[in-house]
């Protein structure tokens, strides 16, 4: 059967597409939606969001002559202002080559070759969420289910009927963009949730399961892992002096010397008001020790400058740290390993400040 250029009304009005796009909108919404809200799990969004499709939509024509997507891309180009663009299914590499089209019209015949291109563009990471309309030249409702199946967001049956796929275009373009909106809310908060919003570093969540990370894991290179607890010397007394916002300011360039002294080696966390975490996950005491030392130097061999101060701030900082420990075994808690830090980082305080101390980890 060959393909049909239509462009009169369907049995099937403007009315029930519209409803049926905007069920399927509803429906993978839901996916990153929590409960019957209309925000996504764990982050605010406003209650109510326009749901338009971009302006500058890509669109990508994928047929199996050249003579049928210049049909199609014309039909289209006179009803819409999408960006719209022609490939032969034979040659994938050209529609991959350029940047990801925001939708795909695949020409799906009688044979498998248009079900296994749309199951290979769904499969891809790069057009994972692009969005795949199948165009079929029969009523074929088997052939329909088959297309959804492996991913086709819309199916569009006997034939090529400008309205509908129209329709269904904006009503998709217009779905992946706020899922896409929604994907990036999401996972900008996942990342928000482990970063302490002042300095810049991880904060304690974080801390906390990286080391248990830490100390379940074997050593590659024999060592073990180190904890060190660091605390700013005496930093309630230059909030007093200097008030809270050079105080954040402290605690900022703090952060940027301590994480560009560990660098690679580990991590380093804020996760108290003037306390830091720095975790080593293979280091020996030799290594453990020079580090904390560097630390320390990089806080008080530098003066901090501050707004509205005649002169640069000394500032010092006290450090505790375990000996490096052997993975802990399952069920062995980690607060152990806490505790001994803490101990140092007392024993330093205690001996004057602006020191280092070493402690074994207690049994």
């Amino acid at each position: 059967m060959g393909w049909t250029t239509c462009w009169q009304p369907r049995s099937r009005t403007p009315c029930f597409w519209r409803e049926f796009a905007a069920c399927c909108a509803r429906a993978d919404t839901q996916e990153l939606q929590l409960g019957d809200g209309s925000h996504p799990v764990g982050f605010a969004e406003p209650s109510t969001v326009l749901i338009t499709p971009p302006k500058s939509a890509h669109v990508a024509i994928l047929t199996q002559s050249a003579r049928i997507g210049t049909l199609w891309k014309t039909a289209l180009s006179e009803r819409s202002h999408l960006s719209l663009s022609t490939h032969a299914a034979s040659n994938m590499r050209a529609l991959l080559s350029g940047p990801v089209p925001d939708a795909i019209l695949i020409e799906i015949d009688t044979t498998a070759a248009g079900l296994n291109t749309l199951a290979d563009l769904k499969s891809r990471g790069a057009t994972r969420h692009t969005v795949l309309i199948a165009v079929l030249a029969d009523e074929n409702a088997t052939m329909a289910s088959e297309a959804l199946d492996p991913g086709a967001d819309a199916v569009c049956m006997g034939g090529f009927y400008v309205e509908e796929v129209q329709l269904h275009l904006d009503n998709q373009i217009a779905r992946k963009a706020r899922m896409d909106q929604m994907r990036a809310s999401l996972k900008r908060g996942l990342a928000e949730s482990w970063v302490d919003p002042l300095t810049g570093l991880h904060n304690r969540r974080y801390a906390m399961q990286a080391m248990d990370q830490m100390a379940r894991q074997p050593s590659q290179t024999g060592h073990g892992f180190v904890v060190m607890l660091a605390d700013l010397d005496h930093f309630k007394t230059i909030n007093d002096r200097f008030g809270h916002v050079s105080g954040d300011q402290v605690l900022t360039e703090a952060a940027k010397r301590m994480k560009r002294t560990v660098s690679a080696a580990g991590f380093v966390a804020r996760i108290g008001g003037e306390e830091f975490m720095i975790g080593l996950p293979n280091s020996s005491q030799a290594g453990a020790m020079d580090l904390a030392k560097t630390l320390r130097d990089c806080i008080s061999k530098t003066p901090f400058s501050l707004p509205d101060t005649a002169a640069p701030v000394p500032v010092t900082i006290s450090i505790g740290l375990t000996a490096p420990n052997p993975p802990l075994p399952l069920g062995d808690p980690e607060e152990r390993l806490l505790k001994s830090a803490d101990t140092a980082l007392y024993a330093a305080k205690k001996a004057g400040r602006n020191q280092v101390r070493i402690r074994q980890c207690s049994a």
